[in-house]
C-alpha cells in the first residue's frame, strides 16, 4: 500500500514537472521568437505557391511543407492549450489573471480554419475545395500579426514603431481621405462651372471650326475627357493632389482659361502643402507618444516579472525552511536543492 502511494506521488510529481517546463516553454521568448520565424518562413513559402498556382504547377516539395506547416501550428496550439487551460480560449471567462483571450481565440481559429480544414478534413473527406481552399490558406497571413509580439524587443525597436505607427494610423487615414473626398468634391464643383464649359464651348468650336488642326481637337478631346463631368474632374483633382503629372494638362487647360492656374495652385496649397503637412505633423506626435508609451510599458513589465520573481522566491524559501522558522539555515538550504517542490520552483524560475 505504501509503495502504491510512493508510486502515486512520483507519478503526480513527474506530471507537475511537465506541467511546469511547458508553461515555462509556451511563456519563454525564445519559444515566440522561434514560432514568429517559422510563421516567416510560412509566408515566405506561400508566395511561392500563390505563382505556382498561377502557372498551373504542382509540388511534392510544397504539399510537404503543408503538412510540415499545419503540424507546427497544430502542435503550438495544443502546448498553449495544455499550458494556459481552456478559459484562456474563451473571452470574458475566469479570473482577471486567466481570464480568457480574443488574441488567443482569433488565433486558434485562424490556425483550425486555415490549417487543419484545408490540410487534413477536407482531404481526408475527399472534398475539391478549389478556389476556397486558396483563400483559407491565404488567410493564414494574418498569422503576421504575431510577429509584432517579438518586434517589441529590444533588437527590433525601429521596426516596432514602424508597424504600430501603421495601425494607430489608421483611424487618421481614414479621416484624412474624407477630408480630400470633401475637399475635391467642392473643387470639382467649382471646376465644373467655371472650368468644364469654357473647355466645352472650345472643343465643340474646334469640331465645326475648318481651320483647328487635328492636334487641337485631339487635345481638347482629352481634356473634355478629364474635365467634362463631376466624376471626372474629381478623378483628375485626384492625380493634382498626389501630383502625377498634373503639369501637363493643366498647361493645356491654361491654353484655353488662362486663370485657372489660380484654381489649381488653390488646390494644391490646401490638399498638398497645408492638408498633407498637417497629417504628416499628428502622425509624428503619435508615434512620439506611443514611444513614450512603450517606455513606461517597458518599466511597468519589468516590475511585474519583478514582482512575481519576489513571490516566486518567497514561495521557494518557505519549501525549504522545513522547520517554519521563518529563516533558512545552511543544512535547509543545502537539502532544499534535492524536494520535488523546490526544483518545481526553480524550474518556474528558470534557474
Amino acid at each position: 500500500m505504501a509503495d502504491d502511494d510512493t508510486g502515486t506521488r512520483r507519478q503526480r510529481t513527474s506530471m507537475e514537472e511537465f506541467s511546469a517546463r511547458v508553461v515555462t516553454l509556451v511563456k519563454s521568448s525564445h519559444f515566440e521568437s522561434f514560432m514568429a520565424i517559422f510563421i516567416l518562413a510560412n509566408c515566405a513559402v506561400m508566395g511561392v505557391q500563390a505563382q505556382m498556382v498561377l502557372d498551373r504547377k504542382s509540388s511534392r516539395g510544397i504539399d510537404g511543407l503543408e503538412q510540415v506547416w499545419t503540424s507546427v501550428f497544430v502542435a503550438e496550439l495544443i502546448l498553449k492549450f495544455y499550458a494556459m487551460g481552456w478559459r484562456r480560449f474563451v473571452p470574458c471567462m475566469g479570473t482577471k489573471a486567466s481570464s480568457g483571450s480574443w488574441w488567443y481565440l482569433s488565433d486558434a481559429l485562424i490556425v483550425i480554419v486555415t490549417c487543419v480544414i484545408p490540410s487534413w478534413i477536407l482531404p481526408l473527406v475527399g472534398a475539391d475545395g478549389g478556389d476556397t481552399l486558396r483563400v483559407l490558406t491565404v488567410l493564414r497571413t494574418l498569422r503576421l500579426i504575431r510577429v509584432a509580439r517579438v518586434l517589441r524587443s529590444e533588437y527590433f525597436v525601429e521596426v516596432w514603431l514602424l508597424l504600430r505607427g501603421m495601425v494607430d494610423s489608421m483611424r487618421m487615414l481614414f479621416w484624412t481621405c474624407l477630408v480630400i473626398a470633401f475637399l475635391t468634391y467642392l473643387f470639382a464643383i467649382f471646376g465644373v462651372v467655371l472650368i468644364s464649359p469654357v473647355l466645352r464651348d472650345a472643343y465643340i468650336e474646334a469640331l465645326s471650326s475648318a481651320s483647328s488642326t487635328e492636334a487641337d481637337i485631339q487635345e481638347l478631346a482629352e481634356l473634355e475627357d478629364k474635365f467634362g463631368g463631376m466624376t471626372q474632374f474629381m478623378f483628375t483633382l485626384t492625380q493634382v493632389v498626389t501630383l502625377d503629372s498634373w503639369g501637363e494638362y493643366t498647361r493645356s487647360v491654361m491654353k484655353y482659361c488662362p486663370t485657372a492656374w489660380i484654381f489649381f495652385y488653390l488646390y494644391i496649397a490646401l490638399g498638398v502643402l497645408v492638408l498633407m503637412n498637417i497629417v504628416t505633423a499628428v502622425l509624428v506626435d503619435k508615434a512620439l507618444m506611443n514611444s513614450m508609451k512603450d517606455a513606461e510599458e517597458v518599466v511597468k513589465q519589468k516590475q511585474r516579472k519583478k514582482k512575481e520573481a519576489m513571490d516566486h522566491f518567497c514561495t521557494l524559501f518557505k519549501a525549504m525552511d522545513t522547520d517554519g522558522s521563518g529563516s533558512l539555515t545552511h543544512e535547509e538550504f543545502s537539502a532544499g536543492f534535492h524536494n520535488k517542490e523546490v526544483a518545481m520552483h526553480l524550474l518556474a524560475l528558470e534557474i
